[in-house]
């Protein structure tokens, strides 16, 4: 993960452009982001 934000009682998390191996643009494009618990328990992927 490239960031973690805690944001009104959940963390937000995204994914780091060279944890695929693509370039940020293409990553950004078809990225995710992670919603997470205060436990670090995947909520919802989006």
């Amino acid at each position: 993960m490239d960031e973690i934000e805690w944001a009104d009682r959940v963390y937000l998390a995204r994914s780091n452009p060279y944890d695929s191996g693509k370039s940020g643009r293409v990553l950004e494009q078809f990225g995710y982001l992670y919603i997470l618990d205060r436990d670090f328990q995947l909520i919802k992927k989006i």
